[in-house]
């Protein structure tokens, strides 16, 4: 059997290795430098995938990783890595995206990514975890690469009251009940109450029996606040909750430094998009503070601007903050928080981005600064457009490094200038990084 040295791991958490004859191996589990022994799994044209015999020679960084699931689970593929170690490989993830792009520029600004912000928490981050139900009623993950569930008990990346009513709900037999109808079950902790809300998607539309089974299940978890049925030919439904004044609505309180310490209060309704970790999401707004840098005189657009999580903090700095963003429950958030900050000069509509974009063009509107922060696929048909609404400073947030470098290579294209680069762990134990990069107009 031969032995193969990792030479990095790359986007996805594989580590890369190549064969004497030059075939690319990638292995899951590895880290840069390991000298291993490996078995090939799948054996493709242009390259094949390993799984580790043995370890010849560890890296330093190397732990045992705690999560009892670990060998099946799919989500976790740098839980054997120390987290500082975590951290410079996802900064090396980011640096080879831009140097292999083949654009000069891009390979100049990998000189200008920063060293990634650490998590405020390794473990136990996530306000929100999404479980899979078999059609024996079993809850869990995917296994890696495969239809098939890994059962779980407990998932050290969820919050501990999120872990709690996992725990809780195996004892009662309406849950067990539920699962048989059901193909999912999301668990959503309320940041402001630290209640759980549960959401299941039913396989077909909710009965009256069902109903009556969630208010039982709601009434023996303390920690449960609110039970939902939602399915793929149905909206959601409430189907049990403790506190109806307060409806479908998740809410937060912080207070962002930028803002010497005023208190952004932000809600989000249960179906609609918050980032899973909360406290990294503060410190990913403060860097979008810092990189805007708005002057109270300045204009903002927020493209894709969701509930207004840059919107509102920006809004407090800015003379005015105009947001689009397709989904309604989102703009619909956004609307109240403006309000329920006490916030006049924002300014959200429901609309398709590339449209609102073809529409402020038209118009003859432009802005001091424009945030884009589009989902994981990127937006690189909007980036002439940008060029024509944005004067001074563009930041663009992404989750993707590989979708990130197309689209910087976009913006490149059109004039802009990239000034600085930040990762941001927003996942600890796995490959994903965000990027938060700030752009600037070329001079004429």
């Amino acid at each position: 059997m031969p032995l193969l040295t990792i030479e990095k791991v790359i986007n996805g958490g594989y580590g890369l290795t190549k064969t004497d004859e030059g075939k690319i191996v990638l292995i899951p589990g590895t880290l840069p430098g390991e000298e291993i022994q490996t078995t090939i799994h799948q054996d493709k044209k242009g390259y094949a995938t390993g799984k580790i015999k043995k370890i010849v020679t560890a890296h330093d960084g190397r732990i045992t990783p705690p999560c009892p699931y670990i060998r099946n689970c799919g989500g976790c593929n740098l839980q054997h890595a120390t987290a500082e170690l975590q951290l410079e490989i996802k900064e090396a993830i980011v640096k080879e995206s831009l140097t292999r792009s083949g654009k000069p520029e891009l390979a100049k600004a990998s000189a200008l990514i920063q060293a990634p912000i650490a998590s405020p928490q390794d473990f136990f981050y996530r306000q929100r975890i999404r479980l899979h139900i078999d059609e024996y009623g079993r809850m869990g993950f995917r296994q890696h690469q495969s239809h098939d569930i890994i059962a779980i008990k407990k998932c050290l990346l969820a919050s501990p009251q999120i872990n709690e009513v996992l725990t809780a709900l195996e004892e009662h037999e309406e849950h067990g009940e539920i699962c048989q109808l059901a193909s999912q079950l999301e668990l959503i902790l309320n940041p402001a109450t630290e209640q759980v809300q549960l959401v299941y998607l039913l396989k077909r539309k909710s009965r009256p029996a069902d109903t009556n089974r969630a208010k039982r299940l709601g009434e023996k978890i303390a920690s449960v606040d609110c039970i939902y049925f939602i399915g793929e030919n149905f909206p959601l439904q409430s189907a049990y909750c403790k506190t109806p004044e307060e409806g479908k609505v998740l809410s937060l309180d912080y207070k962002p430094q930028a803002l010497a310490g005023k208190k952004i209060s932000m809600q989000w309704e249960v179906n609609g998009f918050c980032q899973v970790n909360i406290k990294q999401n503060v410190q990913m707004i403060e860097t979008v503070l810092a990189f805007a840098d708005i002057r109270d005189e300045e204009s903002v657009l927020d493209l894709f601007c969701g509930m207004g999580n840059f919107s509102i903090p920006l809004a407090c700095q800015a003379k005015a903050v105009t947001g689009f963003e397709g989904q309604g429950s989102a703009i619909r958030s956004a609307k109240k928080n403006a309000l329920n900050n006490g916030l006049d000069n924002c300014s959200f509509y429901q609309k398709p981005v590339h449209k609102a974009c073809a529409e402020l063009i038209a118009d003859k509107r432009v802005y001091d600064c424009v945030i884009i922060d589009p989902p994981r696929q990127g937006a690189p048909e909007l980036a002439g457009q940008l060029a024509k609404l944005c004067q001074k400073r563009l930041i663009y947030i992404s989750c993707d490094p590989a979708t990130l470098t197309r689209d910087l290579a976009e913006l490149s294209k059109q004039g802009f200038q990239i000034k600085k680069i930040q990762p941001i762990d927003m996942f600890p134990q796995t490959y994903h990084i965000e990027n938060v990069v700030l752009l600037e107009p070329c001079p004429q």
